[in-house]
């Protein structure tokens, strides 16, 4: 699976050269778009969700009491945990 895709540019040496770097840049692509998600997945998994949105200044709203109420009736003696 992929596009394999080829361009042949002829002309000024430097518009050539710069197309070659761009063309070189491209081939890491999949890599750092890997890299990029794992910092990303690890980072909202972890301190954004430890600090419960305060790590991106953005906290999360107060449960609703239906919320509140459905979690102490599932996880008696845990609520206290979770709730703001």
């Amino acid at each position: 699976m992929g596009l394999n895709l080829r361009i042949e540019v002829t002309g000024d040496k430097e518009t050539v050269a710069r197309l070659a770097k761009i063309g070189e840049s491209l081939d890491r692509m999949p890599e750092a778009m890997q890299e990029t998600g794992q910092y990303l997945r690890d980072f909202f998994a972890g301190e954004v969700f430890a600090s419960q949105g305060g790590a991106i200044g953005m906290p999360w709203p107060r449960l609703s009491l239906g919320t509140e109420a459905e979690k102490a009736k599932r996880h008696a003696g845990r609520l206290g945990k979770f709730a703001h």
